[in-house]
């Protein structure tokens, strides 16, 4: 989880809100605590990652879009898919994008770069080459509008390509 996911559930409007972060990654920023949140459950397809998150809080090892059907319908009030859906190929993201509408209670959110933002796999936060870590596909803000997010434009990094723009979209599930 980025800068971002820490700010979106810090800024959850219930602090009882459940969530599912999906490709959550080791949550750095956390350092352990998830702060205003009822339930939190990271799912990652890579087992290091989660390795690391394992003492820290609730994880579960799973491949997007595949894991989804581990949920029932309106299981999580908020998922989270951030700096996610590039990292999986284009019909994989759009399925993913549409199980997190139907897992998903009150809203989903998703960050990615606007476009496609090059990016090989590499030893992110020091730990094992992940394969996973490469970009297979890009995102528009007319795409992700057009599914029901309302959509803004952010300032990000990318350690490989340096300073990039990225989607923040959130769609209300009604």
């Amino acid at each position: 989880m980025n800068d971002l996911g820490i700010k979106v559930v810090r800024d959850l409007p219930m602090h009882s809100d459940s969530i599912l972060d999906l490709g959550c990654g080791i949550l750095q920023e956390f350092d352990g605590h998830v702060p205003h949140a009822g339930d939190f459950l990271g799912v990652d397809v890579f087992i290091p990652y989660l390795e690391v998150m394992k003492n820290k809080m609730l994880t579960l090892v799973g491949e997007l879009p595949d894991v989804c059907n581990s949920f029932l319908d309106d299981s999580f009030d908020v998922v989270l898919l951030l700096d996610v859906v590039e990292h999986l190929t284009k019909e994989n993201g759009v399925q993913a994008l549409a199980q997190c509408a139907r897992i998903a209670r009150k809203r989903v959110i998703v960050f990615t770069p606007v476009g496609y933002c090059k990016q090989e796999a590499w030893e992110a936060w020091g730990l094992p080459f992940c394969s996973y870590q490469k970009h297979l596909s890009g995102w528009s803000v007319e795409e992700l509008e057009k599914d029901g997010y309302v959509c803004s434009i952010m300032p990000n990094y990318s350690e490989q390509e340096g300073h990039i723009n990225s989607i923040y979209g959130v769609k209300e599930i009604k």
